[in-house]
């Protein structure tokens, strides 16, 4: 029986108080009284025996409405007026509502709720009949994580090969290349959070490994429309000609130097890649650099000084992590220091930038590579040193070194519920 009216008088054979039947409005909330032909209380009682209270859906979820669902008996016309009341019970407490329908912001994962339909003439009349369902944590995707929690519908959380906290059937991502300029990444709507993956460059090599670039990453916490400016380093590169420093890869790479027109025989840094909030064109400008959120480290340029190959000899030092590695030695002439947190390697590494060979050196010399602060130098017949990553303005940040060949590379990666 479902009436928008406080009391509603009904005189149908067959009592059908769930707003399917003919004695009330469909949908409607229900309060009111029905006129009985039972001549007394006591057969009035065994018809009140006969209705059937359910609560529907049977297994609902948080987003679902409950609905009081009452199948009363057919009989003769109604004699006598008895009234009949619908009340709704949380986890046993009276929840003081006559409507029929409870809507799903009221309610919660464990709620048991209870409907009771009674009759009374003046007086309580006692209860006709009542039903009670659980609310449960509906999980319609499968992967473990209720609903309401679920941060990825229809796709499952556990899945996050990257690490990055953003399940991957709800990822979209955006990849910067090495350009020579700087790029913007503007922040889509809706957007409060994403994660960055920064890779340095590789320095230059040949014979021996040049170092190669490191890797950094972390999360940012976001407004829609901001503009981060993103900086991706370039490979070094190599050097002929007569005390000539050239060669370092663009976003501080440290240039190397050759004594002969042949080979080349050695190289410059690679550039690191950073993410900042202040652009400039020029990449080393002050405060555009001291505005460096994350920044990946890059790679220290080889000479060909030394015999055999690889990692052996004037190697080019591995950028990244928070200390860049040394540059490989030649004899007794060591190569560039690494870059730190806090200062540039020797030889001539500072904030930014890697050590860049001078003609006063004793060629061949390899270039230091970028970094939040660069690698050194080598200032005779070595490998440059790595430059240091920077992790301390994101978000559960990770710097590793030597992870990268070739030039530099930034992901930019955000939680899109509605991706498909």
């Amino acid at each position: 029986l479902d009436s928008a009216e406080s009391t509603s008088v009904f005189s149908e054979t067959k009592i059908i108080l769930n707003g399917s039947g003919s004695g009330g409005d469909a949908g409607a909330d229900w309060h009111g009284d029905i006129l009985s032909s039972v001549d007394s209380l006591r057969s009035m009682s065994r018809v009140l025996e006969q209705f059937e209270v359910h609560v529907f859906p049977e297994k609902p979820g948080v987003a679902d409405d409950l609905r009081c669902s009452v199948i009363g008996p057919s009989g003769p016309s109604f004699g006598e007026r008895f009234f009949y009341r619908c009340g709704w019970y949380k986890n046993g407490v009276d929840m003081d509502v006559e409507k029929l329908r409870i809507h799903s912001s009221l309610t919660s994962v464990g709620d048991v709720w209870r409907c009771v339909i009674r009759a009374h003439e003046g007086g309580d009349f006692g209860v006709v009949g009542s039903d009670s369902v659980s609310i449960e944590a509906a999980d319609t995707d499968n992967d473990g994580i209720p609903d309401h929690e679920d941060r990825c519908p229809g796709r499952d959380d556990n899945i996050d090969r990257n690490n990055n906290r953003i399940p991957d059937g709800c990822e979209r991502n955006v990849v910067y290349s090495y350009t020579g300029e700087a790029q913007t990444f503007v922040v889509p709507p809706n957007v409060r959070r994403i994660s960055a993956e920064c890779y340095g460059a590789q320095g230059w090599n040949v014979s021996h490994a040049g170092g190669w670039g490191g890797y950094s990453s972390g999360a940012l916490q976001v407004t829609p429309d901001a503009k981060l400016y993103i900086y991706v380093g370039g490979r070094g590169r190599g050097v002929k000609g007569r005390r000539n420093p050239r060669g370092g890869g663009w976003n501080g790479g440290g240039h190397g130097q050759s004594n002969s027109p042949l080979g080349p025989y050695a190289g410059g840094g690679g550039g690191a890649t950073d993410v900042r909030l202040i652009y400039a064109e020029d990449p080393l400008e002050p405060e555009s650099l001291a505005s460096r959120i994350i920044v990946a480290g890059g790679g220290g340029g080889e000479t060909d000084n030394s015999e055999g190959t690889g990692r052996a000899g004037s190697f080019g030092g591995h950028g990244g992590g928070l200390i860049g590695e040394a540059g490989g030695r030649y004899m007794s002439f060591k190569g560039g220091a690494g870059g730190t947190e806090t200062e540039g390697g020797e030889v001539g590494g500072g904030f930014g930038y890697g050590g860049s060979a001078e003609p006063w050196m004793v060629p061949w010399n390899g270039g230091g590579g970028g970094g939040w602060y660069g690698g050194g130098a080598s200032s005779q017949h070595s490998g440059g040193g790595g430059g240091s990553s920077y992790v301390g303005g994101v978000l559960d940040g990770v710097a590793e070194q030597g992870k990268r060949r070739g030039d530099g590379s930034v992901t930019i990666t955000w939680w899109d519920p509605k991706k498909r």
